[in-house]
Protein backbone atom coordinates (compact mmCIF):
# COMPACT_ATOMS: atom_id res chain seq x y z
CA UNK A 1 0.00 0.00 0.00
CA UNK A 2 1.20 3.55 -0.55
CA UNK A 3 2.01 5.81 1.82
CA UNK A 4 -0.86 8.32 0.21
CA UNK A 5 -3.22 5.37 0.41
CA UNK A 6 -2.61 4.25 3.90
CA UNK A 7 -3.44 8.42 4.84
CA UNK A 8 -6.35 8.49 3.30
CA UNK A 9 -7.31 5.05 5.30
CA UNK A 10 -5.96 7.10 8.26
CA UNK A 11 -8.41 10.60 7.13
CA UNK A 12 -11.17 7.81 6.91
CA UNK A 13 -10.64 6.21 10.32
CA UNK A 14 -13.45 7.28 12.78
CA UNK A 15 -11.99 7.35 16.80
CA UNK A 16 -13.76 7.88 20.31
CA UNK A 17 -11.53 8.29 22.98
CA UNK A 18 -13.14 6.28 26.21
CA UNK A 19 -10.47 6.89 28.69
CA UNK A 20 -7.00 9.04 28.63
CA UNK A 21 -4.60 8.65 31.81
CA UNK A 22 -0.94 9.62 32.58
CA UNK A 23 1.19 6.62 33.45
CA UNK A 24 3.62 6.22 35.88
CA UNK A 25 6.35 4.54 36.53
CA UNK A 26 5.30 1.31 38.51
CA UNK A 27 8.77 1.33 41.08
CA UNK A 28 10.22 4.39 42.33
CA UNK A 29 12.94 6.13 40.27
CA UNK A 30 15.86 7.94 41.23
CA UNK A 31 15.44 11.64 41.17
CA UNK A 32 18.00 13.39 38.51
CA UNK A 33 19.22 15.81 36.57
CA UNK A 34 19.98 15.03 32.79
CA UNK A 35 21.26 17.04 30.38
CA UNK A 36 19.46 17.96 26.80
CA UNK A 37 21.05 17.90 23.88
CA UNK A 38 20.68 20.85 21.79
CA UNK A 39 18.30 19.17 19.15
CA UNK A 40 16.36 18.08 21.80
CA UNK A 41 15.73 21.55 23.63
CA UNK A 42 14.88 22.96 19.93
CA UNK A 43 12.54 19.76 18.86
CA UNK A 44 10.25 19.97 21.89
CA UNK A 45 7.01 18.47 20.84
CA UNK A 46 4.26 16.12 21.38
CA UNK A 47 3.73 13.10 18.97
CA UNK A 48 0.20 11.81 19.12
CA UNK A 49 0.08 8.16 18.23
CA UNK A 50 -2.78 5.55 18.16
CA UNK A 51 -1.45 2.15 19.08
CA UNK A 52 -3.21 -1.33 17.46
CA UNK A 53 -2.67 -4.43 19.35
CA UNK A 54 -3.95 -7.82 17.96
CA UNK A 55 -6.72 -9.02 19.96
CA UNK A 56 -5.71 -12.80 20.66
CA UNK A 57 -8.96 -15.02 21.62
CA UNK A 58 -8.27 -14.87 25.08
CA UNK A 59 -11.46 -14.22 27.41
CA UNK A 60 -10.71 -11.52 28.51
CA UNK A 61 -12.50 -8.24 27.90
CA UNK A 62 -11.62 -4.59 26.62
CA UNK A 63 -10.83 -3.41 30.18
CA UNK A 64 -8.64 -6.27 31.24
CA UNK A 65 -6.81 -6.49 28.61
CA UNK A 66 -6.39 -2.21 28.50
CA UNK A 67 -4.87 -2.90 32.04
CA UNK A 68 -2.55 -5.68 30.73
CA UNK A 69 -1.35 -3.24 28.49
CA UNK A 70 -0.97 0.09 30.47
CA UNK A 71 0.70 -2.30 33.44
CA UNK A 72 3.06 -3.41 31.04
CA UNK A 73 4.17 0.23 30.16
CA UNK A 74 4.21 0.94 33.51
CA UNK A 75 6.66 -1.36 34.22
CA UNK A 76 8.65 -0.53 31.32
CA UNK A 77 9.38 3.14 32.43
CA UNK A 78 10.86 2.03 35.50
CA UNK A 79 13.80 0.54 32.88
CA UNK A 80 13.44 3.62 30.59
CA UNK A 81 13.07 6.10 33.67
CA UNK A 82 14.15 9.02 31.49
CA UNK A 83 11.10 9.14 29.17
CA UNK A 84 9.16 9.34 32.36
CA UNK A 85 10.37 12.88 33.48
CA UNK A 86 9.36 16.37 33.39
CA UNK A 87 10.86 19.16 32.19
CA UNK A 88 12.21 22.31 33.19
CA UNK A 89 14.84 24.78 32.65
CA UNK A 90 17.91 24.61 34.60
CA UNK A 91 20.25 28.00 34.84
CA UNK A 92 23.18 26.53 36.15
CA UNK A 93 25.43 24.44 34.01
CA UNK A 94 26.61 20.85 35.39
CA UNK A 95 29.99 19.10 33.78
Amino acid sequence: MRRREALKLLDDLKLKIINSSVLCPSEPAEKRTMFLSNIDQVLNFSVEAVQFFASKESGFGFETEAQIVRSAMERLLVMCDFLAGRLRMVERLAI
